[in-house]
């Protein structure tokens, strides 16, 4: 009997941790394909999810890291981190564009302290950040949650909880000789169109 009831206890836990996620990430890379040396830009969004979006429930602040899967391939470039203008209060007791690390940027946060209605309507841009290509492979660039603050994601009405599940993004680096041949053949295609 004892064994039943843990067995409930652990699925009734993993339940709510299903449920605890009430703001959805999203990720989305410009360049997919990206040379070595050249860069690309990673946007994260975030929105309410479904039963989340009461009015005045919008997303307060946030917390997240961006971790690449193979650091050797591409390097991210925390200098060129932008919020969106007006969105959030980069104010530098609330907000952190992150710590360099060797597996990414570490504990990027902000507050909409102005506003009760971010990610009420559909997806808000969190922030965007280049990335540049340093080896050919392929790699993922992740947005997952970071603690630092206490929790990843909180409303204005107190939920917390991130769903990232759409939050990652591969990336590949072709070798050089494949992007002179990708090159050459869209030089072709061209060619051919205009005959």
């Amino acid at each position: 009997m004892r064994g039943g009831i843990i067995a409930v206890f652990i699925f009734s836990a993993v339940i709510s941790v299903a449920d605890a996620a009430v703001v959805g990430v999203t990720a989305s890379a410009d360049k997919p394909l990206v040379g070595v040396g050249e860069t690309g830009t990673l946007t994260v969004f975030a929105e309410l999810m479904p039963g989340h979006t009461g009015a005045g429930n919008g997303i307060f602040g946030w917390d997240v890291d961006v971790r690449i899967a193979d650091p050797t391939i591409i390097e991210l470039l925390p200098a060129m981190l932008v919020l969106p203008p007006g969105v959030w209060t980069s104010n530098a007791m609330t907000s952190s564009p992150g710590a360099p690390m060797p597996w990414g940027l570490d504990a990027i946060y902000d507050t909409g302290e102005g506003a009760d209605d971010l990610g009420l309507a559909g997806q808000v841009e969190l922030f965007s950040i280049q990335y540049r290509g340093l080896a050919d492979g392929v790699t993922t660039l992740s947005v997952e949650a970071d603690m630092t603050s206490g929790a990843d994601f909180v409303t204005w009405l107190g939920e917390t909880g991130g769903d990232y599940s759409s939050a990652s993004v591969g990336i590949t680096i072709p070798e050089p000789a494949t992007m002179g041949l990708l090159g050459l053949g869209g030089l072709l295609l061209l060619r051919r169109c205009r005959c």
